[in-house]
């Protein structure tokens, strides 16, 4: 399957224009991408009908889609259907440890693996069976409010618990997601600060 991958160094081609940028995170048929040089350049023409160029197992991959501004200031690709962009989460997920409670206000935390807008990966088995309900208080970092949802159970196994939001309403899941891509932004400018500097 030709997929992107966090992190991956791509081409965006906007008008014939070639740049190159940084996947920051992928989800569904979207990527979010940092520029790789002055993004001003890239930011100016969009939004607008844009291919993303890679390579996968040795092969050259074409994508066709449309780009445009995503608020968290990296650039969000929307592939068109059918081109095998797909990734099989639904959100982009972040790796963190956060202390979450299950069920009654006093019980001790236990820590995530994982966070995205859909849902979240405990490191801990929780009782219960897929398809039971939970409800979580989800402690968030710096001045973010703790965040309350109801979560059904997706799967328990040796690494933990996977949940899915039951009852997030829509302006925390689209905050929750603004939280994810901007660090994933962050990792991924500094990985580009981080290369080599090349010579003219």
């Amino acid at each position: 399957m030709r997929r992107l991958r966090e992190f991956q160094e791509i081409a965006l081609i906007l008008e014939g224009h070639r740049a190159p940028a940084l996947v920051v995170a992928t989800a569904g048929d979207s990527a979010w991408l940092e520029p790789i040089g002055d993004p001003q350049l890239v930011l100016a023409a969009l939004p607008a009908a844009a291919d993303l160029a890679f390579t996968h197992a040795n092969q050259y991959v074409l994508l066709s889609g449309r780009a445009e501004r995503h608020p968290t200031g990296t650039i969000q690709f929307r592939g068109e259907v059918g081109l095998h962009l797909r990734n099989l989460r639904a959100a982009a997920r972040l790796p963190i440890a956060l202390s979450v409670h299950v069920g009654d206000e006093g019980s001790p935390p236990v820590r995530s693996t994982d966070i995205g807008r859909g849902g979240l990966h405990l490191g801990a088995p929780l009782p219960g069976a897929p398809g039971d309900e939970v409800q979580l208080r989800i402690e968030m970092p710096d001045e973010v409010a703790d965040i309350s949802a109801r979560a059904r159970i997706v799967r328990t196994d040796a690494h933990g618990t996977a949940l899915a939001f039951v009852d997030l309403d829509p302006a925390r899941a689209d905050r929750l997601e603004a939280i994810v891509i901007a660090v994933r932004r962050r990792l991924a400018q500094a990985r580009i600060q981080a290369r080599p500097a090349t010579s003219a």
